[in-house]
């Protein structure tokens, strides 16, 4: 609904839309979202991320990447270069084990020696 009002100063007309009171409401995340049970990197991320009630630009400040690096990390689109991977770490407060193709016997068992593997 747009008003036209006339500023009496100036003689300008003014088209502007009227401010009328509302709440805004959202429904919480599915539960489809929020990964209870992390499997990939980016699962480990996104729960944290959530746990903490960070966006992905936050996420990607703590570490040192760009927002789309943290959603292409998310979506498993791509893996943090090994430069990362202490930052990672750090900001999900412990070690994520390797990806479970990986985990054999004799081979990488958590993310880092997953990490300096590739």
């Amino acid at each position: 609904m747009r008003s036209t009002f006339m500023l009496f100063k100036t003689g300008m007309v003014h088209r502007c839309v009227a401010l009328l009171p509302f709440t805004l409401t959202a429904q919480k995340p599915s539960e489809k979202v929020y990964p209870r049970d992390p499997v990939t990197l980016g699962d480990h991320l996104k729960k944290r991320s959530l746990d903490l009630g960070l966006f992905q630009k936050d996420v990607a400040t703590t570490i040192g990447v760009d927002t789309a690096t943290i959603t292409n990390w998310e979506k498993g689109r791509s893996q943090p270069e090994i430069r990362f991977t202490p930052r990672v770490v750090e900001f999900l407060g412990y070690e994520p084990p390797a990806p479970k193709e990986l985990i054999q016997p004799g081979h990488a068992r958590s993310y880092l020696d997953w990490a300096l593997v590739i």
